[in-house]
Order: C-alpha cells, then sequence, then structure tokens
C-alpha cells in the first residue's frame, strides 16, 4: 500500500485519471471527496 500527499489547497484540474475520473469532481476546485482525505499532523 502507498499514499501521495499534496497541500490541502491542491486543484483538480479536470485532467483525465483513473484516481478521479467520474467522481464528481469540479474542476478548478479543491479535493472534496471522501477519496483525498486532509490529514493533521
Amino acid at each position: 500500500m502507498s499514499s501521495y500527499r499534496f497541500s490541502g489547497r491542491t486543484r483538480y484540474t479536470g485532467q483525465q485519471n483513473f484516481n478521479t475520473d467520474n467522481l464528481g469532481l469540479v474542476p478548478y476546485e479543491t479535493f472534496d471527496h471522501p477519496n483525498f482525505p486532509t490529514v493533521y499532523p
């Protein structure tokens, strides 16, 4: 198992990707979806 970390301010571009396709993400908005939880230290 692996994970990738990125800033909670990162914006979704709308580019096709198997990790984000069909999740209902809105282009140029943050990754507001349970598959992309915000992790705090």
